[in-house]
């Protein structure tokens, strides 16, 4: 072995090391302090400001070039609202632990001054989690808010608005599989966390809660069987052919994540974490909201045969407008996904007795009754159908469920809702 044969090795090694380096250098997802936290199948997009964001992007995407929040200050407990926040008494939020002998926390959403407190003075195993909403004005914040929109003042007139929210979490506490209406920029502070996506698409087999129940917007599947790997007969096929499907990202301190509205998430603190949302009202949540505002003719019908077959054929041919699935697929797949799962949990509590039956279709298809109803489908459909938001079928499909449950709780009643569904779709 001579000096002469080795340098031609010395020469490819000395090429290779040069190339790789080379490679590194510029690969575009190798970007920022924690070039590991772009490993992922998202996009990697720079940051200009949350209009453009949201108006080209319908996916979610990580952001490059966030500009400093300096955000040191985020423990000055004045800067939060503690009590009974907008967001707070309209549902109740399941978090995981990560503890396979105690999988869940206590079921609670917003926590209390007292719990950020123990955050602060090292009591994390009373207090394991806070969200609570952040007032103080932060620098560039105005790039985080949605402008020159044509539905701008629809956005400011919403009860949303745009707001920002803190999020404090222990290492292994775990947001359940849900979606959010509002556009959110998520930015990460401190610690380092995991998101795993599934597209809107999936809502038939994601199993959400009903609208009606204080857990809407979250999966019924239950994540915890990740942390014990117990089997899970009920949701069997959503671990088999949906959750192979996630996409996921790991982001670290200083990363930020675009997540469009009804993306589901599931979402993991891999260590102690603190992060912050800028959450603008999506136009689709503003514009849905109009079909809740329309008023509907069945309360002057005594509850009975002429009531039921109006509010049965009203949402059949509303769903025949909004979605390319034939009304009866629509309608049973709603039934299968949100109340077939935990049907005695919702099951009929107050019967109706014999008004409460479902008529065969020349019955409930009769001429008289669909012209008279012909109106208010149109005006309705046409909502949900707006060329100027351009909602999604998945997403419109998804708000059709929660129109449709709302619907019934006003007509038929709430513990009713979910015996109208199997008798009459299911």
């Amino acid at each position: 072995f001579t000096m002469s044969s080795a340098l031609p090795i010395l020469i490819l090694t000395t090429v290779f090391v040069l190339a790789l380096l080379l490679f590194l250098l510029s690969n575009p997802f190798n970007q920022g302090s924690h070039p590991s936290s772009l490993s992922t199948t998202l996009r990697v997009v720079p940051f200009t400001n949350v209009t453009h964001i949201s108006r080209t992007f319908k996916e979610p995407v990580l952001l490059r070039g966030i500009p400093d929040l300096h955000l040191d200050s985020w423990k000055h407990l004045d800067d939060f609202h503690f009590t009974n926040t907008k967001h707070s008494s309209h549902e109740i939020f399941t978090l995981g632990t990560g503890d396979e002998r105690h999988p869940k926390l206590s079921e609670i959403w917003y926590e209390d001054r007292k719990g950020l407190e123990s955050f602060f003075h090292g009591k994390e195993d009373e207090f394991r989690y806070f969200a609570g909403e952040y007032t103080k004005h932060i620098d560039h914040e105005e790039q985080f808010k949605e402008h020159n929109s044509n539905r701008v003042k629809e956005l400011e007139d919403s009860s949303a608005g745009f707001y920002k929210m803190l999020w404090v979490g222990e290492k292994a506490v775990s947001a359940q599989l849900h979606l959010d209406e509002p556009r959110n920029i998520f930015v990460q502070i401190q610690g380092t966390k995991t998101f795993y996506f599934l597209p809107p698409e999936e809502w038939p087999q994601v199993f959400n809660y009903p609208h009606i129940s204080l857990h809407k917007r979250q999966s019924q599947v239950d994540m915890s069987h990740l942390t014990t790997g117990a089997s899970d007969p009920t949701f069997e096929h959503f671990w088999k052919y949906v959750w192979p499907k996630r996409r996921e990202v790991t982001l670290r301190a200083g990363d930020a994540l675009y997540l469009p509205p009804y993306h589901y998430h599931f979402v993991v603190a891999d260590s102690f974490c603190v992060s912050l949302s800028f959450l603008n009202p999506g136009l689709e949540e503003v514009q849905v909201a109009k079909a809740w505002r329309i008023p509907l003719p069945f309360e002057t019908f005594p509850m009975g045969h002429e009531r039921i077959l109006l509010v049965r054929l009203f949402l059949w041919m509303v769903a025949e407008k909004i979605s390319p699935r034939a009304p009866d697929v629509l309608l049973r797949l709603i039934y299968k996904a949100r109340f077939e799962p935990h049907y005695s949990v919702y099951a009929n509590l107050q019967t109706l007795g014999s008004a409460f039956t479902c008529f065969s279709q020349k019955d409930w298809m009769n001429p008289q009754a669909y012209g008279y109803l012909l109106k208010y489908v149109d005006e309705v459909a046409q909502v949900f159908l707006d060329p100027t938001v351009n909602i999604s079928t998945a997403v419109r499909e998804f708000k059709f469920a929660d129109y449709a449950e709302t619907v019934l709780k006003e007509t038929v009643g709430e513990r009713n809702v979910a015996t109208f569904f199997k008798q009459c779709y299911g």
